[in-house]
């Protein structure tokens, strides 16, 4: 097989305002190569498909792809997609309602377009986002299929490994290239820290036992005596010559032992990911029974029924998962419930705070820290310790909302929420465009968050670690679960 070289990058740099986010020496990648890239929320990874897409310039360097190039990316949409019989019936796009799709049927229709142009290079930025179980099993079986060259930025660790046999990781805009699908990857890392962490345990060690010699020879200096007053003046001066010889030489062997600490190879500490403690001021408590609940929920769009009396209840102080596959009407729900919707009962205790796909409620001219202050009923010192621990660090926490990446927004706009006088949070699909940092601290604030959680998200370990009842939305009724998702689907009838 003749390996044609589709993208090569020279020299390229990349600023936004006065940050490199990315220095790029050199890159090459080949027809066939199917490559994840990775790297934390901000790092650059979009940026980098944006500049070898065309849709955005490199400050300096060069980028040239040759074939034509397919982009699928995180929050483009259009109502004019053409899309082929085939694709549109084998990823379900000709039952979708464009009245009024799902995030996840929006989803779908990104991806059959994008595959539908049957291009040599493929650039996929957070295709799995809202799609369902089904819908991501179908998208990995298209990937895999795909014979061209994939660029591939996802969250869904699986879809990751299932697709792409290497990776390209962007820390601190430079890039290292691993061989291997997405475990092999972390394995890698894994080790390195590792290794790493032991250096630097012998690099304390020996420096700790030369510091201590020296103590121990500066310590025997100290304690040698002077001549004894009875000792006549010949013996005095043997002595003292003796003495002085042996503390020159003890000095001498502290001086090279010193030299000997400043000629070891400094080791740094590998910074482990920050934990996320939740210390959250109590907001007022929700005191009904239940946050929210409807008997007999009927509701229709045209011809398509979407709920066929529907019951369901939302317990207070509880985490509740919406299940359901795309278009079964987990976010209508959850906009019915923000707007007290007549048909249903919301407690009239509840302060709802709302987070949406959409994230149309961060303002793109202020600041992260300007965002989260915005309806805060907390000091701006515990905002700044909620940003820091969804690792919005200092500076970072500074920075445009206009300029952030898609997890950026995700997790700005969850600190707003968050930080707002509320006692029932209710999320649309959270985990969209996160890392697995992120993520990991998203769910540790969830977790320990007092107040009622309604929540959805195809991330079905994220649904596990932070829900304790599931709501399982299926033609048009709810069945309740009392347990995690492991729980529910060991009983296997998912």
């Amino acid at each position: 097989m003749i390996l044609i070289l589709r993208i090569e990058i020279n020299k390229l740099k990349k600023y936004y305002n006065d940050r490199l986010i990315l220095d790029i020496e050199n890159l090459k990648i080949y027809s066939g190569e199917k490559i994840a890239v990775t790297g934390d929320n901000g790092a650059g990874k979009s940026t980098l498909l944006n500049i070898i897409a065309g849709l955005n310039e490199p400050d300096s360097g060069s980028v040239q792809t040759t074939g034509e190039l397919s982009y699928i990316r995180q929050f483009e949409y259009s109502e004019s997609e053409i899309i082929p019989g085939r694709l549109s019936r084998e990823l379900e796009v000709n039952r979708i309602s464009q009245e009024n799709p799902s995030g996840g049927e929006i989803a779908r229709i990104k991806l059959a377009a994008g595959l539908a142009r049957g291009n040599l290079i493929l650039i996929a930025d957070e295709p799995a986002a809202n799609l369902d179980v089904r819908g991501i099993e179908m998208l990995e079986r298209y990937l895999r299929d795909f014979d061209g060259t994939l660029l591939l930025v996802s969250h869904d660790r699986e879809l990751l490994n299932r697709t792409c046999g290497a990776v390209i990781e962007i820390d601190c805009g430079k890039i290292t290239r691993y061989a291997g699908n997405f475990d092999s990857y972390m394995a890698e890392k894994e080790m390195a820290v590792k290794r790493r962490n032991f250096e630097y345990e012998n690099y304390v060690s020996e420096k700790r036992r030369l510091e201590k010699a020296i103590v121990e020879k500066k310590q025997r200096v100290k304690n040698m005596r002077k001549a004894p007053k009875r000792m006549g003046n010949s013996e005095a001066r043997l002595h003292t010559r003796g003495v002085n010889g042996k503390k020159a030489k003890l000095d001498r062997s502290a001086k090279a032992l010193v030299s000997r600490i400043e000629g070891l190879e400094k080791k740094e500490k590998v910074k482990a990911p920050p934990k996320v403690f939740l210390d959250a001021q109590k907001s007022g408590k929700l005191h009904s029974k239940l946050a929210a609940s409807a008997i007999g929920l009927r509701l229709a769009f045209g011809e398509r029924t979407l709920f066929n009396g529907m019951d369901f209840e939302i317990p207070t102080a509880r985490k509740t998962a919406l299940i359901g596959d795309n278009g079964a009407g987990k976010t209508t729900l959850m906009k019915m419930i923000v707007a007290r919707d007549a048909a249903l009962r919301v407690s009239s205790c509840a302060r709802i705070g709302y987070f949406s796909q959409a994230l149309d409620i961060l303002d793109p001219g202020k600041t992260v820290l300007e965002n989260a202050m915005s309806e805060s009923v907390y000091p701006e010192s515990f905002a700044r310790l909620i940003l820091a621990r969804l690792l919005f660090r200092e500076d970072e926490a500074l920075k445009k909302a206009g300029c952030l990446s898609g997890g950026e927004k995700v997790k700005a706009a969850f600190a707003r929420i968050f930080l707002k006088d509320i006692n029932f949070m209710v999320l649309d699909e959270p985990t969209n465009y996160l890392d697995a940092r992120s993520i990991d601290a998203l769910a540790q604030m969830i977790v320990e968050y007092e107040g009622t959680v309604l929540f959805t998200s195809h991330d079905r370990s994220f649904v596990n670690k932070t829900a304790d009842r599931l709501i399982i939305l299926n033609n048009g009724v709810a069945n309740a679960f009392e347990g995690n998702y492991e729980e529910y689907s060991h009983r296997g009838d998912f």
